[in-house]
């Protein structure tokens, strides 16, 4: 089961460039690139979640992704299709200031 809130983290970095954190990344990630492709090794839809936006379950090699896909739609007669995907990692838990 997803955990809704993990889509919800806010952090205020105002005037914060040039810091230096501490934070753990999640096995959550956000979509920024999605195109259909017909190559077997590339990520595989498995499956489809409605919550407050897409959320989107693809496996490639064995592993699973679970990708925020918030400006992002694919109808669900694409599972089990092959696409090239980008995705940026979600940050959890605390994000320490460590300047």
């Amino acid at each position: 089961m997803l955990n809704n809130s993990a889509f919800k983290i806010r952090v205020a970095l105002n005037n914060r460039l040039g810091s230096f954190f501490e934070f753990q990344s999640s096995e959550y990630y956000l979509l920024t690139g999605l195109t259909p492709s017909n190559d077997t090794t590339t990520f595989q839809l498995k499956q489809l979640y409605k919550l407050d936006t897409n959320i989107f379950v693809f496996t490639k090699e064995g592993k699973t992704y679970y990708v925020n896909g918030e400006n992002f739609d694919i109808n669900a007669s694409l599972v089990g299709k092959y696409f090239e995907i980008t995705y940026i990692p979600f940050i959890v838990g605390k994000i320490n200031d460590v300047n």
